[in-house]
């Protein structure tokens, strides 16, 4: 037997074992009341619904509507399989690619957004997970505070960058979990590709500020819009956290980044 079945057989004798426990002694109170206590219970147990799983985006299995069987598998497999969907959908303005995952991600934002709202209406019990996200979902569109307090609260953090002297400072700055910088590298932990019954760490480019390098390479009248809206971006916030020579400070990270 493997490590990893052995491992799994252990966690389902953990917690197995005090579930039996808890069945037994639940089992012997229940043999010591009274016969009709236990039969009034037992008529009161409510009925479990069925419930029939639905799709949240489509149907189940392989959406045949979406192949275009003009064309052979052989010369383009991958059209034969989506080309009716390449024809009839629109990638959004600001997306750089497009797909059932995108549709299913943007819906569980949604989602996500709608409990954090109801969060932040009800009056919840102090301490309460729903009273910590509805008070920092609030604090979060409190516009006219944040407008208010400017850059006080930051001030630490800025004078903390401004303080950099060395590749050993950027290090340690970007290393500091609080101030939660983007770092030009990114890792994450997960299963590896090449051996499933392991779990590797996994390193990555990261640290733009677009989405991804054809914002920076491509030559169309869009993308060169871009570029010029992103550096007036920087420019204003450097200007705001009162930088000198702003427009060259963010022209230089729009050419470190490219």
């Amino acid at each position: 037997m493997d490590r990893l079945k052995m491992e799994k057989r252990m966690n389902l004798k953990k917690a197995t074992a005090p579930s039996l426990m808890a069945l037994i002694l639940a089992a012997g109170l229940t043999a010591c009341g009274p016969k009709e206590e236990h039969d009034h219970a037992a008529h009161e147990m409510p009925a479990v619904e069925k419930t029939v799983a639905k799709p949240e985006l489509g149907t189940f299995g392989i959406a045949m509507e979406n192949m275009d069987k003009s064309i052979k598998p052989g010369d383009n497999f991958f059209k034969y399989v989506n080309g009716t969907w390449l024809k009839n959908t629109e990638i959004p303005a600001d997306k750089s690619n497009y797909g059932s995952f995108s549709v299913l991600g943007d819906r569980s934002v949604e989602q996500v957004r709608a409990i954090i709202e109801d969060a932040a209406k009800m009056d919840a019990e102090k301490g309460s997970v729903e009273q910590k996200i509805g008070d920092l979902y609030s604090a979060f569109m409190d516009t006219d505070t944040i407008e208010a307090n400017g850059f006080d609260p930051i001030k630490a953090d800025i004078a903390a960058i401004k303080a950099v002297e060395n590749r050993q400072d950027v290090a340690r700055l970007l290393g500091n979990p609080a101030l939660a910088l983007t770092s030009p590298f990114a890792g994450w932990v997960g299963v590896d590709v090449k051996d499933v019954e392991h779990y590797i760490f996994y390193l990555t480019q990261a640290g733009l500020g677009m989405p991804n390098r054809d914002y920076y390479l491509d030559k169309d009248d869009k993308s060169e819009a871009l570029r010029e809206k992103y550096l007036t971006y920087m420019t204003t916030m450097l200007e705001a956290i009162g930088e000198d020579n702003a427009a060259e400070r963010a022209k230089a990270v729009m050419d470190f980044e490219t």
